[in-house]
């Protein structure tokens, strides 16, 4: 008996030391970023990271902790290497706030990479299966992404985890859809993957009411395999889930006549205080970019203090950031609030070395031909950079490639060397977009214009949106850049996951991709209440037509004689009518008189 109660307590003692292995091998952080920008809005960064030391090539995950279930589950059943997913509402404008934390289009647009043991096939399959998980997981259109609307990325979109040998472009699909609208059916879900979710730690800020009344919004999700340590010997998991948001602060303080009231706070900008930090977090941090408060003339308080200042040295450029441990704060619950010490005046905003904008334009004759251009800024005043150029054009939009041109503002050339700088796969009628890659050098401090035409084609009418005349969206050209600084940049180096990790680390060059506005493109639309009026009219002389019909095939005519001692029918009447026209007077006076004096008048007769 004592054996048996010592191998049960063994056992227990196995498996609890089992478990602790597996809750080691996991671990969480969130921190937040929170930048106020030249134009009086305040950029926020939320960012909730979980590393789990598996292999990214296991076929069985299981034991999970930290890491969410339903994750582990899509990448299984869909043999996924990498997956990168965000929903965003509004532009990011380039212009006037600079490079984000985390590149997204405007609307839905995702990007994954499969196993390299699955032929062409075989990802078309798994890329449409996954597709339809995650708008489920999403409760999200996801499910419109079609191999009409994908294309295999060449340069543009490359893996951003641990190489780990065997893919190539043929395992790679992006897709996006510049339509879909972002609420909270999104943000739900999305809340639900973190291990504390909105009940506790920075999740206690994501107040759906505050966010949806942001200027620019965006959800995204980032699966990528890292190395598990610096050696490099072993690789593991990462799950990144961020949103950024673009506040305005200076609309809740009304009139702006006298300047900016451009103070924030906590409650302010999410609407609640916080309360507590995650407790399954190893790392819960709020940065502040105070930047603008040192080289700048108008100053604001932070308040609380503190509990650190980082001075972040990198590409010839150093950024100042006020830090807060959560994990250390005491008392709670915290309201970090900043305060101007007079109201706030911009003018001319540093624009970025590279942003771009992009329109069409009518050619030719009537609306049946287009134009579309993209206008690139190199603002780097020394050197030129190098860029890689992305289109992805639906296939009803018939572009030409002969029609592609370039031009500069300096009327220097662009580099372009065809075919190794240049790929084009043109589209096919409802099977796949037309797909245009492009590798160029642009001249130092000028503009550069990439044009070319498209005629619009024919739609089935079954192929038209319910709001066909508002037109069609055409998704964002997508700018892939190497920066020689790092002015306006504020990513994350690929090789570390963390805020806390990238302080004072230096490259060699600074990534940003730049995503250009949506199009509407107005397509030839039939009349569709032409449908509606015929299907009246029909329904009308049908109708009409029934109701006759019906009666004279389901009842029988039947004669109806007249009785007697009444007035009768008009036809009795007309007899008697034409009867007394024809008669004798005396007769009609016999025919009137009483029956008694006729009896008497025949007597005297006799």
């Amino acid at each position: 008996m004592k054996f048996a109660s010592k191998t049960y307590i063994s056992v227990l003692f196995f498996g609890f030391s089992l478990i602790l292995v597996d809750a080691i091998s996991e671990s969480f952080s969130e921190e937040l970023l929170i930048k106020p920008l030249p134009t009086g809005h305040v950029y926020s960064f939320f960012q909730f990271t979980t590393k789990w030391d598996v292999d990214p090539g296991e076929t069985k995950l299981q034991h999970y902790n930290l890491f969410p279930r339903s994750i582990g589950e899509i990448i299984q059943k869909h043999s996924l290497r990498e997956l990168h997913l965000s929903l965003t509402q509004s532009l990011w404008r380039t212009q006037k706030w600079g490079y984000p934390v985390r590149f997204a289009g405007p609307g839905a647009e995702v990007f994954a990479t499969f196993q390299p043991h699955l032929n062409n096939d075989e990802v078309d399959g798994a890329w449409i299966d996954l597709v339809n998980s995650l708008s489920g997981l999403f409760c999200s259109s996801f499910n419109f992404v079609t191999l009409t609307n994908t294309i295999q990325p060449i340069w543009t979109f490359s893996p951003e985890g641990l190489n780990l040998g065997g893919t190539n472009a043929s395992h790679q699909r992006y897709a996006n859809l510049p339509r879909e609208i972002v609420c909270t059916e999104n943000l739900t879900p999305w809340k639900k993957l973190l291990p504390c979710e909105s009940h506790s730690g920075l999740g206690e800020l994501l107040n759906a009411k505050n966010m949806y009344d942001s200027s620019y919004h965006s959800l995204a999700l980032d699966l990528r395999p890292i190395c598990r340590d610096k050696k490099c010997q072993e690789s593991s998991l990462e799950l990144k889930l961020s949103l950024s948001l673009v506040s305005e602060p200076t609309v809740l303080h009304g009139n702006t006549y006298h300047g900016i009231n451009a103070d924030w706070s906590f409650k302010s900008i999410y609407g609640a205080h916080l309360f507590s930090s995650c407790p399954r977090a190893t790392l819960s941090k709020v940065y502040i970019d105070i930047t603008s408060n040192i080289t700048s003339t108008t100053h604001w308080n932070l308040r609380p203090d503190p509990a650190a200042v980082v001075v972040n040295q990198r590409g010839g450029s150093a950024t100042h950031l006020s830090v807060y441990d959560l994990n250390e704060v005491s008392p709670w619950p915290i309201n970090v609030r900043a305060s101007y010490t007079k109201k706030l005046s911009y003018g001319i905003i540093p624009p970025p070395l590279i942003h771009a904008t992009r329109f069409q334009l009518l050619a030719g004759h009537g609306q049946a031909k287009g134009k579309l251009v993209t206008r690139i800024h190199n603002n780097y005043y020394s050197n030129d950079i190098d860029i890689v150029f992305l289109e992805l054009v639906p296939w009803y939009c018939r572009v030409f490639l002969h029609t592609l041109a370039f031009s500069n503002s300096k009327n220097k050339p662009v580099a372009i060397d065809i075919p190794q700088k240049l790929y084009f796969r043109p589209g096919l009628d409802r099977q796949r977009p037309n797909h245009l890659e492009l590798r160029l050098t642009l001249p130092a401090n000028s503009v550069t214009e990439i044009e070319w035409e498209f005629q619009k084609g024919f739609l089935k009418w079954t192929e038209y949106p319910p709001d066909a005349h508002r037109g069609f969206d055409l998704g964002p050209a997508v700018i892939s850049a190497l920066l020689p600084v790092a002015r306006n940049w504020t990513g994350i180096p690929r090789h570390v996951s963390t805020f806390d990790e990238s302080w004072n680390v230096s490259q060699s060059g600074y990534f940003v991709r730049v995503h250009t506005e949506t199009l509407v493109v107005a397509m030839a639309t039939p009349d569709f209440s032409m449908p509606y009026n015929v299907i009246c009219l029909a329904c009308t002389v049908v109708a009409l037509a029934f109701g006759p019909l019906y009666n004279l095939t389901t009842k029988r005519l039947v004669v109806k004689e007249s009785s007697g001692g009444g007035g009768g029918g008009l036809i009795s009447k007309l007899k008697s009518v034409l009867g007394k026209k024809n008669s004798n007077p005396v007769e009609e006076e016999v025919a009137a008189a009483p029956k008694e004096k006729v009896l008497a008048t025949k007597k005297k007769d006799d």
